[in-house]
């Protein structure tokens, strides 16, 4: 399985009096690597929730290392899991600007059903991350 990336620009919202982006707003960014990132396997999370399967945060965690300020183009590299065999599983990212690392950090999910119970990985999922 491949990495997956793609990148965005800061908006002027998501700084703060300091002029820096504000801490919270790069847990924003993962969901949105997240979602393009399930888009790019053919994988609609609206309709995976719409059929009964989820796949919340159960754990989230990042490292600042160097701050980002408006109007940077970031980029954001998700690596996918290698091991889809237990009901949790973690994607680890990056964001940079061009070379420099701004943070790095990952985030533990859980597959649940309709009835948000823990299930084993859906066999569809499985297979488009072998796909890739």
């Amino acid at each position: 399985m491949g990495v997956f990336e793609t990148t965005l620009r800061v908006r002027y919202a998501e700084t703060d009096a300091m002029g820096i982006v504000h801490h919270s707003r790069y847990f924003v960014w993962l969901e949105i690597a997240r979602i393009e990132w399930l888009r790019s396997l053919d994988l609609d999370y609206k309709a995976m929730e719409h059929d009964g399967f989820s796949i919340p945060v159960i754990q989230a965690d990042l490292t600042y290392k160097s701050p980002a300020f408006f109007d940077d183009e970031l980029q954001i590299t998700l690596i996918p899991p290698t091991d889809l065999s237990h009901v949790r599983f973690t994607l680890n990212y990056l964001i940079k600007r061009n070379t420099t690392v701004l943070t790095q950090g990952f985030t533990v999910h859980v597959f649940l059903n309709k009835d948000r119970k823990l299930i084993q990985p859906p066999h569809f999922f499985i297979e488009r991350l072998k796909a890739q």
